[in-house]
C-alpha cells in the first residue's frame, strides 16, 4: 500500500499554469493559497512573483508576468518557452476550486507530519513535561476558506440574524445565562466573547459561574468548566446542591439529620451529565485549556461555553505578574476566537477593589461584570441581596442588576419588582422570580 502522496509536482504545475491562463483564476489562487503551500521551488517563486504583482495591483497575465521576470533578471530560469509550455497544458480552469482544496489538504498533511516528528523528538528529549504538553496543544490549524465579504454581504448577514431572532422569538442576541435581568441588559453571551467576572472574596462569583455553566449544559450546550482553586469533592458538593436542587444543609448535615430516603431522592439531570465537563487536575495554562477544547472538537463536540475559575491561579509566561496576566488574557481571548465560543473568566480584585492586571484585561474583555454582596451582614435579607454591575459591553447595554442569593441552594435569582420579606421557607425555588403570588409565597 503506497499511502497518500504528500507532494505533487504536476498539481503545482497545473495551479501555476491556470493562474497564467486566466487573471480571475490567478486572483482566486492568491487569495486562497500561500507560497509556503508549494514544495517545488520553481513553482513557489513563480507564485511569489504573481503575489507581489497582485499586491501592487498589477494585472496578472502571461505577458505582465514575463515582463516582471525579465525585469528581475530571472529569464534564464524562467524562459518564455518554459512558461509558455506550462500554460499550453491548461484547457480549462473550471475545476480550480476543487484543485485548490486538494492542494491545501496536501499542504496541511505535510504540516501535521512535521508537527508529529517534532512532537516525537521533544517527547523523547525534553525533561520538562509541561513543555511537551504545551507543544501538544499547538497542533497546526487547518487553513480555512475565507474570502473578503462586501459591505452588502456583511449587512445582509446582520439583517438575517435579526430576522432569525424574530422568527424564532429570541429575546436576546446571544445565549442566555439563565438570569433574565442580566440577559435583558447584556443580550446574553455571544460567540467569541471574553467575559470577565470579578468580585471581592466570598461574594459568590465562583458559584455564579458554575450556575451559568449548569444552565448552558441544561440546554444541550457543551460546557467546559476549569476550576483551579477547588478539588473534585468540593465541586461535587456544589454540583449536587445546585444542579439537583438539594439543600446544602442536608447534604453536609451530621448523621441522623438527613435520611437515606432523602439522599436516594436526589435526581441528577442526565442532560447536565452529558454536556458539562469539569477539569480540576490539569496544568493551569491557556495551552492546556486550548488542548482540552481541541480534544472535544475532534470528537465532534461544538463547544457552547468555557468557564475559567480563576485567572490569577493560572500559570502565564512573563517575568512579572502583570506580564503573566497580560499573556493569559491574550491567550484566553484567542481561545474564544478560535473556537467561536464565549469564555467567562473569574478574576480577583486587588486591595483597592480594582482588577489585577486591569489594563490588558479591560482591553481584551468584551463584557465586564462586578459583584458586591454584604455576606457578613447580621441581617439575613441584607446578606441575600447582590449588586451586579455590567460596566463594559461591546455588543449590548450596561447597567446594574439586583440578584437574590439563596444560601441553602447556593444559587442566585432575579429580584421581583417588589420588596421580598425575610420569611424564607425550604421549598424548591424557580430559576427566576416573575412576580406572581405563587412564586412570592415560596420565599
Amino acid at each position: 500500500m503506497n499511502g497518500i502522496i504528500l507532494q505533487d509536482e504536476k498539481l503545482e504545475r497545473f495551479i501555476i499554469g491556470a493562474m497564467l491562463y486566466e487573471e480571475k483564476t490567478a486572483n482566486y489562487c492568491i487569495i486562497s493559497l500561500k507560497a509556503e503551500n508549494f514544495v517545488f521551488e520553481y513553482y513557489k517563486r513563480l507564485f511569489e512573483t504573481m503575489e507581489d504583482m497582485y499586491k501592487t495591483e498589477t494585472g496578472i497575465t502571461f505577458m505582465t508576468v514575463m515582463t516582471n521576470i525579465n525585469k528581475n533578471g530571472l529569464s534564464d530560469v524562467y524562459s518564455i518557452e518554459k512558461i509558455a509550455a506550462v500554460v499550453s497544458e491548461i484547457s480549462t480552469t473550471a475545476n480550480i476550486k476543487h484543485v485548490v482544496r486538494d492542494f491545501k489538504e496536501m499542504a496541511y498533511r505535510r504540516k501535521i507530519l512535521k508537527y508529529a516528528e517534532n512532537l516525537k523528538e521533544i517527547t523523547t528529549k525534553e525533561a520538562d513535561i509541561h513543555k511537551v504538553i504545551s507543544t501538544l496543544a499547538n497542533l497546526p490549524d487547518r487553513q480555512r476558506e475565507k474570502a473578503d465579504k462586501t459591505v452588502r454581504e456583511i449587512a445582509a448577514e446582520a439583517i438575517e440574524r435579526a430576522k432569525d431572532r424574530l422568527r424564532n422569538k429570541k429575546l436576546i442576541q446571544g445565549e442566555p445565562t439563565g438570569l433574565r435581568d442580566i440577559d435583558r441588559i447584556t443580550g446574553g453571551f455571544k460567540d467569541g466573547e471574553l467575559i470577565l467576572l470579578s468580585a471581592p472574596p466570598n461574594v459568590g462569583k465562583s458559584l455564579l459561574a458554575l450556575q451559568i455553566c449548569i444552565n448552558f449544559a441544561k440546554r444541550n450546550k457543551t460546557t467546559l468548566y476549569f476550576n483551579f482553586e477547588m478539588n473534585e469533592k468540593q465541586i461535587g458538593d456544589r454540583l449536587v446542591v445546585m444542579a439537583a436542587d438539594f439543600e446544602v444543609q442536608k447534604l453536609k448535615s451530621p448523621v441522623g439529620n438527613t435520611t437515606d430516603e432523602e439522599l436516594n431522592s436526589i435526581s441528577f439531570d442526565p442532560v447536565i451529565d452529558k454536556n458539562l465537563y469539569i477539569y480540576t487536575d490539569i496544568e493551569k495554562t491557556a495551552a492546556n485549556i486550548r488542548w482540552k477544547c481541541k480534544e472535544l472538537t475532534a470528537r465532534g463536540k461544538n463547544i457552547g461555553l468555557i468557564a475559567v475559575d480563576y485567572l490569577q491561579m493560572m500559570n502565564g509566561e512573563g517575568k512579572t505578574e502583570l506580564e503573566q496576566i497580560e499573556n493569559l488574557s491574550k491567550g484566553l481571548k484567542g481561545i474564544a476566537a478560535e473556537f467561536n465560543t464565549p469564555v467567562i473568566v473569574i478574576s480577583s480584585l486587588n486591595r483597592q477593589n480594582q482588577l489585577r492586571g486591569s489594563g490588558r484585561l479591560d482591553f481584551d474583555a468584551d463584557q465586564i461584570f462586578y459583584m458586591q454582596r454584604e455576606h457578613n451582614a447580621e441581617n439575613k435579607q441584607t446578606q441575600m441581596f447582590t449588586n451586579f454591575r455590567i460596566t463594559k459591553n461591546r455588543d449590548g447595554g450596561k447597567g446594574t442588576v439586583d440578584l437574590i442569593f439563596k444560601e441553602e441552594y447556593l444559587k442566585f435569582y432575579c429580584v421581583p419588582p417588589y420588596n421580598v420579606q425575610n420569611n424564607v421557607k425550604k421549598n424548591k425555588l424557580p430559576e427566576e422570580f416573575t412576580g406572581d403570588d405563587k412564586q412570592l409565597s415560596m420565599l
